[in-house]
């Protein structure tokens, strides 16, 4: 069996290879956790004030905020710079 030779870790990349490479995007972790991608690329969102003092609220206002709406043309522009992966 032949031995193979691994770089030694902490040494850096060849120069080549460094050039090639390109610094990876970082997502908000906040903007992953609340949006999501539709099939035709959209962004969904979780519809507000749903959390607590539901009892004030009407059952109409109840009914439509469950599930997820999808995000304005305005707030998606905003948001996608967060999510470069998406």
């Amino acid at each position: 069996a032949q031995r193979v030779q691994r770089r030694a870790p902490g040494t850096p990349l060849s120069i080549e290879k460094r050039e090639t490479l390109m610094s990876k995007l970082k997502s908000k972790s906040s903007a992953k956790k609340r949006f999501s991608v539709t099939g035709r690329g959209k962004l969904r969102r979780r519809a507000a004030f749903h959390r607590h003092n539901l009892t004030k609220r009407t059952k109409k206002v109840k009914r439509n905020q469950r599930g997820s709406q999808t995000l304005s043309a305005s707030d998606a522009a905003i948001v996608r710079p967060f999510l470069p992966y998406l």
